[in-house]
């Protein structure tokens, strides 16, 4: 297949796994310049490529951020044409809140979400997402974004923009059964070794 990403790449053939990579590379590049509003600009020049080469595969996905105290969550619809738009909202870690989470994706007909796995904090969240949602949980360098003026704003958007094309890793989760098996077998070897001390 021949692409050509602007005045990064020369136009090469490469297989599909690569191509996908190129125009990440090439988003890379785009995104370290310094104003935003340019960087869009070159995002709509360069639109027929990224659309023509990037399959879009979840048209409406959400992209979460994961605190302590807080989640910024930005859901992402591509239309027909391969415009996306982005709706940003920030919710605590609250139970309530987490409900409110889960309505607004409802509300919004998105059924597919990812996360990093930020410590322990992303384990209530995905708790109680993976009842409505279909949940992603990738490992932080997987969508580490470049270096620079970092917002948790923009981290939930760049989440989003690489799930919507397919272009993260998924991490396994075991399934309710097995969990609750590993959790009751963690309980008794605490109680069997603390015995001892």
């Amino acid at each position: 297949m021949l692409i050509s990403a602007g005045h990064s790449f020369k136009h090469q053939r490469v297989g599909e796994r690569a191509c996908k990579l190129i125009i990440v590379k090439t988003l890379l590049v785009f995104s370290r310049m310094s104003s935003p509003c340019r960087f869009s600009k070159l995002y709509r020049k360069e639109g027929k490529l990224l659309a023509g080469t990037v399959d879009i595969v979840y048209p409406v996905c959400c992209g979460m951020d994961v605190h302590k105290d807080f989640i910024v969550a930005c859901i992402a619809t591509t239309d027909e044409r391969g415009h996306t738009t982005h709706q940003l909202k920030r919710f605590s870690t609250y139970t309530g809140d987490l409900r409110r989470l889960a309505q607004w994706l409802l509300y919004n007909h998105c059924c597919d979400v990812c996360m990093e796995s930020s410590g322990k904090y992303w384990i209530p969240v995905f708790n109680t997402l993976e009842k409505t949602c279909n949940v992603c949980l990738t490992h932080p360098k997987y969508v580490k974004a470049i270096k620079g003026k970092k917002t948790d704003k923009k981290d939930a958007k760049w989440i989003s923009e690489l799930f919507k094309c397919d272009l993260v890793r998924s991490s396994f989760i075991p399934p309710p059964d097995m969990l609750n098996l590993l959790e009751k077998i963690k309980q008794r070897s605490c109680r069997f070794f603390g015995k001892f001390r």
